[in-house]
């Protein structure tokens, strides 16, 4: 379990952001920063603090939306493209889906700290 989190890991360290020019991620940061705007910065700070734990995000805790918090959304959602095999399984199409996105992530730090399974 913990290879497997700690490939995941890696492989979201690796995974080169944003790809600005792929439809799956332009479309789905526009739904995770509106659904950050209709929420608040509280709960966007919650969502640093999981991106920075999993190495994708090095930006100030500030619950403001800008190009850190943008490319480490970018990051998480390419690697779910990667993992899964296709962007259906990793476009955000709405608010309802931005939890499901910062919750794989949450799954990743806590089996990487051998608490559960990594997610697929």
């Amino acid at each position: 379990m913990r290879i497997l989190a700690a490939a995941l890991t890696g492989a979201m360290l690796a995974t080169p952001s944003p790809a600005q020019d792929n439809w799956a991620v332009t479309s789905s940061l526009e739904q995770i920063e509106d659904y950050y705007a209709l929420y608040g910065p509280a709960r966007l700070v919650q969502a640093q603090i999981v991106l920075r734990e999993i190495g994708r995000y090095d930006g100030p805790l500030d619950g403001r939306w800008g190009t850190a918090t943008a490319n480490a959304f970018a990051g998480v959602i390419e690697t779910l493209i990667a993992i899964n095999g296709g962007p259906e399984f990793a476009v955000v199409r709405g608010p309802g889906d931005v939890p499901r996105i910062t919750d794989w992530a949450a799954q990743v730090i806590l089996a990487d700290g051998g608490f559960g399974e990594a997610p697929d």
